[in-house]
């Protein structure tokens, strides 16, 4: 339990569960060139799904880093689908 160790911080709290969750299964080095556009606790969990790519979902999940675009408005950058199309996660 996160708040029994603690962590008061959201960021290291996540970071805590993804880590001890999802072991890395991947080799693959952190994602270093995250674009600008990606506010900074979004970026920081892409740099854990490089090694865990588990952690971005199969059927409703996260998009990869190099699949984010705005939507349709160019208001929104679209993080995250749910499989049959009906919604998005989006962030300003």
């Amino acid at each position: 339990m996160v708040s029994g160790q603690g962590i008061t911080n959201p960021g290291q709290a996540i970071e805590r569960f993804l880590t001890n969750w999802y072991p890395a299964t991947s080799m693959q080095e952190p994602v270093a060139d995250i674009p600008g556009s990606i506010p900074r606790a979004p970026a920081a969990f892409y740099r854990l799904a490089a090694q865990r790519p588990a952690i971005l979902g199969s059927h409703n999940r996260i998009k990869p880093i190099n699949e984010i675009r705005p939507d349709s408005s160019a208001e929104h950058l679209v993080l995250g689908v749910e499989c049959q199309g009906g919604w998005t996660w989006s962030i300003p």
